[in-house]
């Protein structure tokens, strides 16, 4: 077991063989809104949980997510993933969008539905909105 100030150099094969996967862009910071409320500055998702949890009741929470698309020339698709879709109500760029399953990515719990036709070059944004439940616990 290494200290956290310990480093070890690994030789490395003289041919090496790579596999590629697909490529996924977490986005982790959004725009949030509790209960209709006034829409919070982009913060980290997991700040919203909190403070969703501090609410202390079960409530409506909105989520925007803003990215950039630089290029569209030759992409073919472009799945979103997200945990229980089933649960969610989605806009890409203003417009409804309704989650249709295509799959997952890397896990199972992570669903994919392809938006591929509602991006446009430059900025995006989806919306994520869901009911949070309080933990009984």
């Amino acid at each position: 077991m290494l200290n956290a100030a310990e480093t070890v150099t690994l030789p490395l094969a003289k041919t090496m063989a790579l596999t590629t996967t697909d490529n996924g862009l977490t986005l982790d910071y959004c725009r949030w809104q509790v209960d209709g409320g006034e829409r919070q500055p982009a913060a980290p998702t997991l700040y919203v949980w909190r403070e969703c949890v501090r609410v202390g009741r079960d409530c409506d929470v909105t989520m925007a997510f803003d990215f950039f698309v630089e290029d569209l020339d030759g992409v073919k698709t472009m799945a979103l993933a997200a945990e229980m879709p089933h649960t969610c109500t989605f806009t890409v760029n203003g417009q409804p969008y309704e989650f249709k399953d295509t799959g997952y990515y890397i896990d199972k719990s992570f669903r994919t539905s392809d938006i591929r036709s509602m991006l446009r070059q430059g900025e995006n944004t989806i919306e994520v909105s869901l009911r949070f439940t309080q933990s009984e616990h």
